[in-house]
């Protein structure tokens, strides 16, 4: 299992290393499914079309679905959609994306993760009946976990792409089945950001690769990945699906 550790300081300039990270992972990873777990999500309207358009990359030929994170159920600013509901919305308009819908508890989750998933038979609806289903016919790819809530402002700097207004970091979690194309499409971007300057001073990479040796003897590296991510996702639906 490899992670990557992404690191971002106020007064950051954009483009930040999260979203680096995520487009060099998601052009170098087979998934068709995105669940995210977003923590705040905006709730201006204008600016979840921004944020949805701008993360339309790494959703492309996917199926997308949303939990309500810490605010979903509120309604947007001068609307009447939910922040979740304005969300979906958006994804809906995305030429190659199409949205999952889940039957999610309707609770304050301050989670901020997205599983990367490739599914073999995806459901209309995801929901606690069919959960078991979905887990044997998905595979876990990746699963990012971390501080940044996942809006404009977190990953783009806003409209503007304005500096990080605040310091945040995030793990992704990965595995390599093919001969470490996707950690050498990240180190090509460690050694890029290593230079990179806030207030005049060198800081070290934002980026930073590591892989772990923990595994049982005996036992296929690959699969025994591959299964614990599965666990992660597996805990998270458990607990968020009706």
């Amino acid at each position: 299992m490899y992670t990557v550790f992404i690191s971002k300081y106020e007064n950051d300039p954009t483009p930040y290393a999260i979203t680096k990270v995520l487009s060099a992972f998601s052009k170098k990873c087979d998934y068709n499914c995105v669940i995210l777990s977003p923590g705040y999500m905006s709730r201006n309207p204008d600016t979840i079309n921004q944020y949805i358009y701008n993360l339309s990359g790494i959703l492309e030929n996917t199926h997308v679905g949303f939990f309500y994170g810490m605010n979903g159920n509120n309604t947007v600013n001068k609307g009447t959609n939910t922040i979740r509901e304005e969300h979906v919305r958006n994804v809906l308009h995305l030429k190659n994306a199409q949205y999952l819908y889940i039957q999610c508890i309707n609770h304050k989750d301050h989670r901020k993760m997205m599983f990367f998933i490739k599914n073999k038979s995806m459901p209309i609806v995801l929901e606690k009946k069919n959960m078991q289903c979905f887990l044997d016919d998905s595979t876990v790819c990746g699963i990012l976990i971390g501080s940044s809530n996942q809006s404009l402002n977190t990953y783009y700097g806003g409209v503007y792409g304005n500096p990080a207004n605040k310091g945040e970091a995030d793990i992704l979690m990965y595995y390599e089945d093919d001969k470490k194309s996707i950690s050498d499409s990240i180190l090509e971007l460690e050694s890029n950001v290593y230079n990179d300057q806030i207030n005049n001073h060198h800081l070290f990479p934002r980026i930073r690769v590591s892989k772990s040796i923990d595994v049982p003897q005996n036992t296929n590296e690959c699969e025994f990945e591959k299964e614990y991510f599965k666990n992660i996702l597996k805990d998270f639906l458990e607990n968020n699906l009706t």
